[in-house]
């Protein structure tokens, strides 16, 4: 057995003992600079990780160098601030887009969600290094757990998991309908433990004067991995072989790409007067300076009648297109601006009149608010909503947003008298885009998972029921199952929409992430999902993951932007999976062992002692 030994570093740092297979010497890893070194390659690695033109394969490498740095280095401090500076340059690096609406977000953000990394460094180290466990299994374990608690964190982060690495991989992403995307992202995790493991033996071979050793431990890892890489490519391939669904109503998503002004004067589309030639909605917009709005809703309704020639049965428009309110309880309110609630009545009666003429189903995003009595707190309530109008039916459903995006949508402490002032801070500071100057966007959460009931056209056919997830809502799994199926587990809805606004990112990486992100929840549910977005990216998924149609891309191609509409068929997938019902019981587990890991690293700290050579 080799015995423990120590080291001095040339700066006189004592060098903690590595663990290593039997009948090798300790390798550590005793200067700075090489373990910044391995950070920096595992961060060349996850800039081409994700859509748009992700390479499949470094899902499978892109962290095994930090892995190497976590197992050997023997500076821990270092070690765990290289591993949160790694956090900080990957996330700034992936999420940019967030630069475009908030600089302060984007680094409030990027601290929050790079803590992780020390976190996965920390039980990773000490399994590896104390218990001598593999990091076949400690690092997938360490992993799957950090993207749960960004998945249920603070921002609620779900973007951009390793999983989503190997989204064009349909064979293996199929298990998500199992344990969800989490599970898919065990797997390749595990891969990226296994390499390190390999070469973490290799090193130590050398060190020990030979090429190569065996070990049973490394083995009996390598007989795993290749198990349960086989089970899920086979568990892939039978599921995508399935043939069950069957032919749903006919879906047209509309997309245009209007710029949001942000304090950028070149943003604002030139302001032109009212004219005779305007309708009287438009006339009524352009009168109040309101040039951007009116030129978004002409547009939108010039594509939304190129749609309706294709004879849809539904036809959806994005998130917040126009400025809409079209709850009846604002517009029929004489608490309103009698001004304001005339456009909106004029408006809601424009889609009444739309749905008449195309003989089509129209679901449109706008804002709901509900105006409180003289001395309520707060005066009114704001919703993100989405509106379901029927044919032959006057007043539209309504689905009110359950999870608004923090800072986005949402601020705390609005409804709040004692704290009203914070509230004040945080949404009138100059750091807050949105609320700069005093503007009220803040949003009121809504409750229910609401279902809609598309009517059949004959009396011969049969009526669907669907729900529509408003933006990043698509992206939560743990949301997005409560509208698949039912406190008793039977699914409830025969396809989904999700309707967003994507115009505040630019044309960056954010949407490929987003539809990246939604298409997991088709798999994890087996639904067929249609997706409208202003800005992009509009199109339809099928409930193995794959996408197409697309408006303003090529499939292959995700790049955002650009006009139209595409028709697609419903397909209606009767499957109801285990993740549906169960979540991401798998990802739990994971957490639960790493907080083990963790308390049983805390109890060795205290009681001393050092790392055990790996058997």
């Amino acid at each position: 057995m080799a015995t423990s030994q120590s080291s001095m570093s040339p700066g006189g740092v004592k060098a903690a003992p590595v663990a290593a297979p039997r009948g090798f010497p300790p390798i550590a890893i005793e200067r700075r600079w090489p373990v910044l070194a391995l950070a920096a390659v595992s961060y060349l690695l996850s800039l081409r990780l994700f859509e748009p033109g992700a390479i499949r394969p470094l899902g499978y490498v892109v962290f095994v160098p930090w892995i190497i740095a976590i197992c050997l280095s023997s500076r821990t401090v270092w070690l765990y601030l290289v591993s949160f500076l790694l956090g900080l340059a990957f996330w700034a690096t992936h999420w940019h887009w967030l630069y475009q609406m908030s600089p302060l977000v984007l680094a409030v953000a990027g601290v929050i969600l790079a803590a992780p990394f020390p976190l996965v460094a920390w039980p990773v180290r000490h399994l590896y290094r104390r218990r001598g466990m593999s990091l076949t299994i400690v690092f997938p374990m360490a992993w799957t757990a950090s993207e749960l608690f960004r998945m249920r964190g603070f921002f609620g982060a779900p973007l951009c998991l390793l999983a989503h690495s190997q989204v064009r991989f349909a064979s293996l992403i199929q298990i998500a309908d199992l344990v969800g995307a989490l599970g898919v992202t065990f797997v390749v995790a595990m891969v990226n433990g296994w390499l390190a493991d390999l070469v973490l033996h290799l090193l130590a071979s050398r060190r020990a004067g030979r090429f190569w050793q065996g070990s049973p431990r490394l083995l009996v890892c390598s007989l795993l991995l290749v198990l349960v890489l086989s089970a899920t490519v086979l568990y892939g391939r039978a599921r995508l072989a399935f043939d069950g669904t069957t032919a749903g109503p006919r879906v047209a998503v509309v997309q245009n790409d209007f710029p949001i002004n942000l304090g950028d004067p070149t943003l604002t589309p030139p302001r032109r007067p009212a004219s005779a030639a305007d309708d009287e909605i438009d006339h009524l917009w352009r009168e109040k300076g309101e040039d951007w709005t009116a030129d978004a809703r002409l547009a939108y309704l010039h594509t939304l009648n190129d749609a309706a020639q294709t004879a849809p049965y539904l036809m959806v428009l994005p998130e917040s297109v126009w400025s809409m309110v079209l709850n009846r309880e604002f517009r029929e309110s004489p608490l309103g601006d009698p001004e304001r609630t005339l456009r909106m009545q004029l408006q809601h009666e424009e889609f009444v009149g739309l749905v008449r003429q195309y003989h089509a189903a129209l679901v449109v995003g706008a804002t709901s608010i509900e105006l409180q009595p003289p001395g309520d707190f707060p005066g009114e309530l704001l919703y993100n909503s989405a509106f379901f109008y029927k044919p032959g039916v006057v007043e539209p459903d309504r689905y009110d947003k359950i999870s608004p995006v923090l800072f986005g949508e949402h601020l705390p402490f609005r409804c709040s008298q004692r704290f009203f002032w914070l509230y004040r801070l945080l949404n009138d500071g100059p750091w807050n885009p949105w609320g700069h100057g005093g503007i009220e966007y803040v949003v009121t959460p809504g409750r229910d998972y609401t279902v809609f009931s598309l009517p059949a056209r004959s009396p011969e056919g049969r009526s669907y029921c669907f729900a529509t997830a408003i933006c990043l809502e698509d992206t939560l799994p743990q949301l997005y199952r409560r509208f698949v199926v039912d406190s008793d587990g039977r699914k409830r809805v025969d396809f989904m929409l999700t309707i967003s606004n994507a115009r505040w990112f630019g044309q960056g990486n954010q949407q490929a992430q987003h539809l990246v992100d939604c298409a997991f929840r088709a798999v994890e549910n087996r639904i067929w999902i249609a997706r409208s977005s202003d800005g992009g990216i509009s199109g339809f998924i099928n409930s193995d993951g794959t996408w197409r149609d697309l408006v303003g891309c090529h499939a292959d191609n995700l790049q955002p932007g650009g006009g139209g509409y595409r028709l697609g068929e419903a397909r209606i997938d009767p499957r109801v999976t285990l993740y549906s019902r169960c979540g991401d019981w798998l990802a739990w587990i994971c957490l639960g062992l790493v907080v083990a890991a963790m308390l049983d690293a805390i109890a060795a700290a205290t009681m001393g002692g050092h790392p055990r050579p790996v058997k």
